[in-house]
């Protein structure tokens, strides 16, 4: 806001903080220490596009109600880089760009560490926010999307795979330039037939919800291949993120 004082200290980086939760929707993200055991406990960010990397000036007071439910409850002074680099694709990349500006930061709200689900409201002066996370989704979506990334992998249709891609690969890449590459990719040389097995679906730490299908892939004239596709879960549903 206009005619406040810089704020003098640093906004804790993605190692301090031990529990994240990112909202598919908006991209908004909540990062929080819980271990109970930490002199840090009760310190978080929250990282809003267009908005910007907040945090608080004090710490948060964490109250366990039950295994799937901690409280979070702030209502204090606050700092706000609007310049700040944030990372709407896994939340934790986010990067303190200046001092930033003081303001006054309220949080109430519960997560569930062991689901990696969250619902909280964050209030930046007078601007409400709301941070919800979801359970992490089935693992039928996931083998829906494995299945069609290798249905179009085995067709060559370049196109349909990099709408596919996760949004990083995307922003980083051509569509051309990605097709360039794949018409050179060993993987889709010969390609002759190619399944999945059961996905294993996971959301970590950070809160990003992952996808690890294992593919087996079978060709005209060169030895089968086995891997792992690794699919991201964005808003716009299951992305490849990679192929290993």
């Amino acid at each position: 806001m206009v005619g406040r004082a810089p704020a003098a200290h640093a906004a804790p980086t993605t190692s301090q903080l031990t529990q994240g939760y990112l909202d598919l929707r908006s991209g908004d993200y909540l990062r929080v220490q819980l271990d109970p055991a930490s002199v840090a406990r009760g310190n978080f960010v929250v990282a809003i596009p267009h908005v910007g990397l907040v945090w608080p000036t004090g710490r948060a007071s964490v109250t366990v109600e039950s295994p799937q439910s901690t409280q979070l409850r702030y209502d204090g002074g606050g700092t706000r880089d609007a310049d700040a680099i944030l990372d709407t694709e896994f939340g934790v990349g986010y990067r303190q760009q200046g001092a930033g500006q003081a303001v006054h930061l309220r949080v109430v709200g519960h997560v569930d560490p062991a689901h990696g689900t969250a619902s909280v409201r964050v209030w930046i002066d007078d601007a409400l926010t709301n941070i919800v996370t979801e359970p992490a989704s089935d693992s039928q979506s996931a083998s829906d999307a494995a299945s069609a990334y290798l249905s179009e992998l085995k067709a060559r249709d370049w196109a349909a795979l990099y709408a596919m891609a996760d949004s990083d690969l995307r922003s980083g890449l051509s569509e051309a330039k990605f097709a360039e590459g794949m018409a050179q990719a060993p993987e889709a040389q010969g390609l002759a037939g190619a399944s999945a097995d059961a996905p294993t679906v996971s959301t970590n730490g950070a809160g990003v919800t992952w996808a690890n299908v294992p593919i087996h892939l079978t060709y005209a004239n060169k030895p089968s291949k086995d891997g792992t596709l690794v699919l991201i879960l964005q808003a716009s549903g299951w992305k490849v993120f990679t192929v290993k």
